[in-house]
């Protein structure tokens, strides 16, 4: 998404739209090369539609901060991302309804009444002329009415689902998830092992890592399914290396695994 893609208005600030504008970088650290993600982009795309004026979005209380970005990175893509309430489709939609049932109706209504009372004290050709430019009239309003109805419904349903996507129902907002990298110096041993954290939106250089027991909290933590699959990487790879003569205490450290290590 690049800066001129992103309308100027109300609560966005500058430095919200230079953040789409290219200012979010990869991380440039150990060879690591996380940064935007199509998930951040996938995210931006559904919470970018409005289906109600004056919704707001908050991160859980409990929220893991390895896995989440802060309140105040959330808030400023929200800001970037989202229109401002006027756009919001409920009401068009609404609008758009109360057209084709209220004043549209009226003007059917009056036209089929105004007919009607002509009819009694009006005859001849001018009069059938004037009866078949009414109906031709009132046949076009109806096709009209009709179509404004199935644009209402295509918008209420659109608005709808959109609720539904964004979980704004049940109250949980979602987030793209963190991107996880793990690197070491393949001359060292374990301990040399640096783990690469990045929240969604993140900008610059990951948070890193180093240690068995920093690395260890981090992905034992609630909402980092990255372990266990990080754990089979792991010890398949040692395992891998001892089938082709490597040492194992070397790639496993006195017995345990390397997964054993790392989570230490």
């Amino acid at each position: 998404m690049g800066e001129e893609d992103i309308e100027q208005h109300d609560g966005l600030d500058t430095h919200e739209v230079d953040y789409y504008g290219g200012a979010q970088t990869q991380c440039s650290k150990d060879g690591c090369t996380l940064g935007r993600t199509d998930a951040e982009e996938s995210y931006e795309a559904l919470m970018s539609g409005l289906p109600d004026p004056d919704v707001t979005f908050t991160l859980p209380h409990d929220a893991n901060p390895y896995v989440t970005p802060t309140q105040s990175t959330f808030d400023m893509v929200m800001n970037a991302i989202r229109p401002p309430d006027e756009h919001a489709i409920q009401p068009i939609a609404d609008t758009w309804e109360e057209l084709a049932e209220s004043h549209l109706k009226l003007i059917q209504e009056d036209l089929r009444e105004a007919t009607t009372n002509v009819a009694n004290s009006w005859v001849g050709d001018d009069f059938d002329d004037l009866e078949e430019n009414m109906n031709t009239t009132l046949t076009n309003l109806g096709s009209t009415r009709d179509k404004i109805t199935d644009l209402s419904d295509e918008l209420t349903e659109a608005a709808s689902n959109l609720r539904t996507h964004q979980a704004l129902e049940t109250g949980e907002t979602p987030f793209p998830p963190a991107g996880f990298n793990l690197v070491n110096d393949e001359s060292g041993c374990c301990d040399d092992y640096k783990l690469h954290v990045r929240p969604p939106w993140h900008s610059g250089d990951c948070e890193i890592f180093e240690g068995g027991d920093e690395i260890a909290e981090v992905l034992v933590s609630e909402g980092a399914s990255f372990a266990q699959e990080e754990r089979e990487r792991i010890e398949t790879r040692a395992e891998t290396l001892v089938d082709v003569g490597g040492s194992s205490q070397y790639i496993t450290g006195s017995g345990s695994t390397a997964a054993d290590n790392l989570a230490r």
